[in-house]
Order: structure tokens, then C-alpha cells, then sequence
């Protein structure tokens, strides 16, 4: 039997969630705030034109920035 998780054990984990929370109340969609607070936590770049990442990655890939 699968165990479905309860609970988000890895501190990089819990650090995507509470970004992507915080991303979430000031505005963005749910799939840009796990998108943009993975990349953060992570240290890897943004591959996106769109303009919704900027305070999170100042030269995302695809942009001429």
C-alpha cells in the first residue's frame, strides 16, 4: 500500500514551500510560485520570457537581460 506524505521532511523542501507561499500572496499564480521558489531554493536558473520572474531571477534564460 502506497503511504501518501503527511508531512515535508527535507529543510529544502520546506524552503520551496514557504517561498512559494510567500510568491503566492504577493500575487503570482500557483504554478509560478513552485516554479519560480524551486529555481530559488535550487540555485538554478529561469527559463522563461515572461516578466512574472523578474524579482526572483533578474536575468531568467530566454531573456536578452
Amino acid at each position: 500500500m502506497n503511504r501518501i506524505p503527511t508531512a515535508i521532511d527535507d529543510e529544502h523542501e520546506q524552503q520551496i514551500v514557504l517561498k512559494a507561499v510567500t510568491y503566492f500572496e504577493d500575487g503570482m499564480i500557483p504554478f509560478d510560485t513552485f516554479y519560480a521558489a524551486t529555481a530559488e531554493t535550487r540555485e538554478l536558473p529561469i527559463c522563461s520570457f515572461d516578466k512574472t520572474y523578474e524579482d526572483v531571477d533578474p536575468a531568467p534564460v530566454g531573456t536578452t537581460a
